[in-house]
């Protein structure tokens, strides 16, 4: 694994078990300039519905998301995020799949709702 990709499943756990999320603390726990913070975030925010507070001056997941709704870890909805924007390359045919998979997942009862 590479180290931006577990830097990014970092911040997806933080953010799903609702830790206050900072540029600063980020900075502090991945060791890394706050330009690449920024890049991290632009890229996660194409993915996933995190807004930025300026009062709070920290990210968080819009109200009612969670990644365990659709029962993922942080891993595998970073994986699948990572193979919808890898796969735009090959066509419309397996990007059209993997948004159709995703909304499955997204659908599907959770664990919690069984």
């Amino acid at each position: 694994m590479s180290y931006k990709f577990d830097s990014m499943v970092i911040i997806l756990r933080r953010l799903s078990t609702k830790e206050k999320v900072t540029i600063a603390s980020l900075i502090h726990e991945l060791d890394v300039s706050s330009r690449t913070i920024f890049r991290y975030m632009r890229t996660l925010m194409t993915a996933f519905p995190i807004n930025y507070d300026q009062k709070k001056k920290g990210y968080s997941f819009e109200e009612g998301f969670s990644l365990k709704k659709a029962s993922l870890s942080p891993d595998e909805a970073l994986a699948l995020f990572l193979a919808k924007f890898r796969c735009k390359s090959y066509g419309t045919g397996m990007q059209k799949s993997l948004c159709s998979l995703e909304r499955k997942i997204r659908s599907a009862p959770s664990k919690d709702d069984k």
